[in-house]
């Protein structure tokens, strides 16, 4: 598990919650920052979660194991947000196209957000989600390398469930296979769990990630088509709008309004 004290180690150039209107990505191996809140119909919704505070700024009692637990459950009765009502929620949502963030300092999160000064590295949740569309009728599946962890439902159910180990989410998903290729920029990817998507038929998808311990936080979320031949055997990053690092000849997702 990283520490607030374990070095952040350096990366090459990449996208740190890409969102629309609202940009944060690694320049070089320094993130550049500019804030937006404007909405796209190619992104999901994010809204932030400091599970040490009330609706009211009033502290919580909370550690990471309290924190673990309550995230577990939120995935084992059906992703009801509304189980997270007693927590601060950040007023002002942010827009994404894809969740793909290597290994960064767990206060960029909340920096990300604009409360920085008012949430400090550990204990927090971002909650994306929104409808989307598959490129191609076929069975697919998410993989995710996190730390401290991603979860994805597809409509309601929970498809996949990735967390590092030292955090370890006790829920009742498992992963069924292993992974047979990898993730751009490597990754102990967990294989998620098929499932059916049609062209032009909009699926819902939410998305949780966050940080338990704080120190360092990284999450990578990929799609995989069955039977869809990738070369080098290297899945691409969840996306709802191409960017430059979007593997020729693989086609987008698509975010619905």
């Amino acid at each position: 598990m990283a520490t607030a004290s374990d070095p952040v180690k350096k990366t090459p150039l990449i996208h740190l919650l890409l969102v629309v209107g609202f940009g944060v990505a690694f320049a070089g191996e320094k993130p550049a920052v500019s804030n937006s809140n404007r909405s796209s119909e190619s992104a999901l919704i994010g809204t932030f979660y400091d599970f040490k505070q009330d609706q009211k700024r009033g502290p919580l009692p909370m550690d990471r194991h309290v924190f673990e637990e309550a995230v577990a459950k939120f995935i084992d009765t059906d992703w009801d947000e509304g189980m997270f009502s007693k927590y601060y929620r950040v007023p002002r949502p942010l827009y994404t196209t894809e969740l793909f963030i290597d290994t960064i300092n767990s206060e960029t999160g909340p920096k990300a957000f604009g409360v920085e000064k008012t949430v400090q590295q550990y204990t927090w949740l971002v909650y994306y989600k929104g409808q989307v569309m598959a490129p191609e009728d076929g069975l697919y599946r998410f993989l995710g390398d996190a730390d401290d962890f991603v979860a994805v439902a597809v409509n309601g159910k929970t498809v996949l469930v990735a967390d590092i180990p030292g955090t370890r989410l006790r829920v009742k998903w498992f992963a069924k296979e292993a992974a047979d290729v990898h993730g751009k920029w490597g990754g102990d990817y967990t294989a998620g769990d098929w499932f059916e998507a049609k062209a032009g038929r909009p699926i819902d998808v939410d998305i949780i990630t966050g940080d338990s311990p704080g120190g360092q936080f990284r999450c990578k979320l990929c799609i995989q088509k069955k039977g869809f031949a990738y070369k080098n055997n290297e899945v691409p990053p969840f996306q709802l709008a191409p960017t430059k690092d979007t593997p020729p000849g693989v086609p987008t997702w698509k975010g619905v309004q």
